[in-house]
């Protein structure tokens, strides 16, 4: 456990979870803030634009299978399918049973929520397979259009499919597994885990390591939390993942990893665990995914202001040096031959500190540090454009990424 006990210097994650006061709860996604409060909770209901759910965690053969969506990036032709729990999600084909977001197999449309029903009804949905589905594990999967192998967006806790109306808890059959929402992440992304263990133990938990380390030979992970949802915690873990259903060894939990440096663009895993020192059991891992190399992007949080207001600044530098600085200019500033800027901040803060800053905020307002140049603060009524820039000794400065314009008005009125 010492391994364990030394990452938590290297983390810097917050402690708590928000538990139910009853025995069993709804499966959830959660987030770990950043920080080093004790006394916060720690984990707050999540919500990263896309998931799906069903409505219980066992089935009868022929029974309704109701699914709840969310996708606040919708597409044309988004469709749920019914998959084994065995799917590969590195290489997802056609599903056993699948139904358009929209409802049917022929309707078209953006749809960012709602409730899909696949069952004994006139509305045809079949894939490799017919209604009803057979006894067995399964997910049920959003997928984006498109041709074989599908690309996924959210992927909900696995449910069964029994013959039997009622039977024991201890007799149903279970499969340790761990699962990531998706198989390729941006750089600085949340990452999604689904797990489930059929004993779970206090002590339980999940790691991500570089995929070319061997199993046999896992060490220190790149993150890590435990099961009941963070790094002091130690109990074992009771969820109720369907309405009807409770299950004594309550199993599934939808959890979010995030540490304060963002992962380093490479191939990962997600491994189930169990033992504070190596080696580890593994109890079940998941397939690679990826995280893709940053992107240097910057942004303002507004596009029009009303002269004197604050406007913050978020941005993210794909290979960060020490005087990199954000840099208002007037709208139709010449990329290629960019000089003075009306203001600036380097993105440690101020126009005088050094430091290597790969993503933030900065925030120019009165107060503050000075960021004048050849304006100060306020900035006059105009267009403006907000650049990313390098110091790379001397003009032209070069520009890392070209943000989006914005405007300084007198009136509020002309912002609407």
């Amino acid at each position: 456990m010492a391994v364990l006990v030394l990452l938590w210097f290297m983390l810097s994650l917050l402690t708590g979870i928000s538990r139910a006061q009853s025995e069993y709860k709804n499966a959830d996604d959660y987030y770990l803030n950043e920080g080093d409060d004790d006394t916060n909770n720690g984990f707050d209901t999540f919500s990263d634009g896309a998931d799906i759910s069903v409505m219980a965690a066992s089935f009868r053969i022929n029974e309704h299978i109701r699914l709840n969506f969310v996708n606040d990036n919708p597409a044309s032709d988004d469709w749920a399918g019914i998959y084994p729990i065995d799917v590969d999600f590195n290489n997802i084909g056609y599903p056993l049973l699948w139904v358009k977001m929209c409802g049917s197999q022929t309707c078209s449309g953006q749809f960012s929520r709602g409730t899909l029903l696949v069952g004994p009804t006139s509305i045809e949905e079949d894939g490799l397979t017919h209604w009803p589905l057979n006894s067995g594990h399964y997910f049920a999967i959003g997928i984006r259009a498109g041709q074989p192998p599908y690309d996924h967006f959210a992927v909900s806790a696995p449910f069964k499919v029994t013959r039997s109306s009622s039977f024991p808890v201890s007799e149903e059959p279970c499969i340790d597994y761990i699962r990531t929402a998706k198989t390729t992440y941006a750089y600085g992304e949340n990452i999604k885990a689904t797990f489930e263990a059929c004993h779970p133990e206090a002590g339980d938990w999940v790691g991500i390591f570089r995929s070319d380390i061997p199993e046999d030979q896992l060490d220190e992970p790149a993150v890590w939390l435990y099961t009941c949802g963070n790094q002091n915690c130690h109990e074992r873990t009771r969820v109720l993942r369907g309405r009807s259903h409770p299950r004594s060894n309550g199993r599934g939990r939808k959890l979010q990893i995030r540490q304060f440096f963002p992962l380093t663009p490479n191939s990962y895993r997600a491994y189930l665990l169990r033992d504070g020192s190596t080696p580890y059991q593994v109890l079940a891992k998941s397939s690679i995914f990826e995280v893709e190399a940053p992107v240097s992007s910057i942004t303002t949080d507004e596009t029009c202001y009303l002269m004197g207001d604050s406007i913050t600044v978020s941005f993210t530098s794909a290979d960060p040096q020490p005087f990199d600085y954000v840099g208002f200019y007037p709208r139709n500033v010449d990329l290629d031959m960019v000089t003075d800027s009306v203001m600036w901040l380097y993105l440690c803060g101020n126009q005088v500190c050094s430091g290597v800053i790969s993503r933030g905020q900065l925030t120019f307002g009165a107060g503050g540090p000075d960021e004048g140049d050849e304006d100060s603060w306020p900035l006059n009524v105009g267009m403006y454009r907000v650049l990313l820039l390098r110091e790379s000794g001397g003009e032209p400065y070069e520009v890392l990424s070209a943000g989006n314009t914005f405007r300084v008005v007198r009136n509020a009125a002309r912002c609407v």
